[in-house]
C-alpha cells in the first residue's frame, strides 16, 4: 500500500506536519471538530495500473492518490494544500515509514475544485497526485 508511504512522508514534512491536525483514509472521522489553524487531511486511491511496454510489465506501477484538506475557514484548507503541493510537486525519492522502500516520482500533479461541505461547516481543497513506483 503506496498510500501508508505517502502519509509517512507528509508526517514527516516540517511544513505538513505542523499545520495538520490529523491525516486519515477516505473521511474525516465521525465526531472530529476542527479548530481554526488546525485543518486535517484525508487520501483516497483512485485506481492503479501496471505500466507496460512491448516486452510486457516493466515493474514500475502507476497510482493516482487523492489528497483532500479541510479546515473550519477557506485560508486553512488552502494554506494546508500549498504545503502539500509544495512537497509532493515533483517529488522523486523513497518513501519513509512502514510501506516497503518504494522510489517513488510525482509525475502529475492536478488540483482539483475547492469546495465546502455545508452541514459540518468545512471548506476543503482537493489534489491528485500521479505517483509512478
Amino acid at each position: 500500500m503506496i498510500e501508508l508511504g505517502i502519509v509517512a512522508l507528509l508526517e514527516a514534512d516540517a511544513g505538513v506536519s505542523a499545520l495538520a491536525s490529523s491525516i486519515t483514509p477516505l473521511v474525516l472521522p465521525t465526531g472530529v471538530t476542527l479548530q481554526p489553524g488546525a485543518p486535517a487531511i484525508t487520501y483516497q486511491s483512485m485506481g492503479d495500473k501496471p505500466d507496460m511496454n512491448l516486452d510486457g510489465i516493466t515493474g514500475w506501477e502507476t497510482e493516482r492518490i487523492r489528497l483532500k484538506c479541510f479546515g473550519v475557514r477557506a485560508i486553512d484548507a488552502f494554506n494546508l494544500s500549498l504545503a502539500v503541493h509544495t512537497l509532493l510537486d515533483n517529488f522523486s525519492g523513497a518513501l519513509p515509514g512502514p510501506a516497503p522502500n518504494w522510489f517513488i516520482q510525482v509525475v502529475d500533479p492536478q488540483p482539483g475544485p475547492d469546495f465546502y461541505l455545508s452541514e459540518q461547516k468545512i471548506y476543503g481543497k482537493t489534489l491528485d497526485f500521479v505517483f509512478n513506483f
